[in-house]
């Protein structure tokens, strides 16, 4: 059994119905509108659509392809955007390498003069 069990309901009215089935369909019919209006349900596709505008969404029926390629797309932008610097272990220098690099570089720099704690200290 496929689609929506209202739509069943509605297939199997369309149909010869014997007396079991002419009295157990209306009332399953009023049971599941009761279930669906107790729920919101008839505003459900008001609601999609409300959402799906507001998060910009491509239209219901765009094909998945379509998707796809704007996805790849913007990955290939997101990649090319990136920094292109590439980092190898065999080029970072040593940590004493690096020390050594940060004293060279900060030579000649004059050191903060020392906070006092207060006045007369």
């Amino acid at each position: 059994m496929t689609g929506a069990p209202l739509d069943r309901i509605g297939a199997r009215f369309a149909k010869a119905l014997d007396d079991e089935e002419t009295g157990a369909l209306p009332e399953e019919q009023g049971r599941l509108r009761d279930a669906i209006e107790a729920a919101d349900g008839w505003e459900i596709d008001r609601r999609l659509e409300i959402a799906a505008d507001a998060l910009r969404l491509p239209p219901w029926d765009t094909p998945v392809e379509h998707l796809y390629a704007d996805y790849e797309a913007d990955r290939r932008r997101r990649r090319r955007a990136r920094p292109t610097v590439h980092v190898s272990s065999a080029s970072m220098p040593e940590p004493a390498g690096i020390r050594a690099a940060v004293a060279a570089s900060s030579r000649g720099w004059s050191r903060p003069a020392p906070r006092s704690s207060g006045p007369g200290s």
